[in-house]
């Protein structure tokens, strides 16, 4: 789990020392994969992986509704809808990237219906 985890967050493998810390965490304290990952989101090799060089800081509501906007669009070729606001809540909470809300994006119906 911390394995997976470290190579879809990161895009690496764990680190002795990583691995060791989240293996604690799961074990000791029993926390899920989800809580694994929301940890290594707000980690600074992930802040930084995930720069936008936008200039804006994505933990301000503006950085995260520029991070989910630029998905939309990737994504689904239009600009946020209302709806879109669970993504910008995802994004300030959980550390989401833009990759993250595409993925998400991607197994919605409607980017189902847009592809068949």
């Amino acid at each position: 789990m911390v394995r997976r985890a470290y190579r879809d967050v990161l895009g690496r493998e764990p680190d002795a020392e990583g691995l060791q810390y989240y293996r604690g965490r799961v074990i000791d304290e029993g926390w899920s994969e989800a809580q694994v990952r929301a940890d290594l989101r707000r980690s600074e090799e992930y802040k930084t992986r995930t720069s936008d060089n936008t200039g804006l800081d994505v933990t301000s509501r503006a950085g995260a509704r520029s991070i989910v906007r630029r998905a939309y669009l990737s994504v689904l070729k239009r600009e946020p809808d209302p709806a879109s606001d669970g993504y910008v809540e995802r994004v300030l909470r959980d550390g989401w990237s833009q990759a993250d809300v595409e993925r998400d994006l991607r197994r919605s119906a409607e980017y189902r219906n847009r592809m068949q």
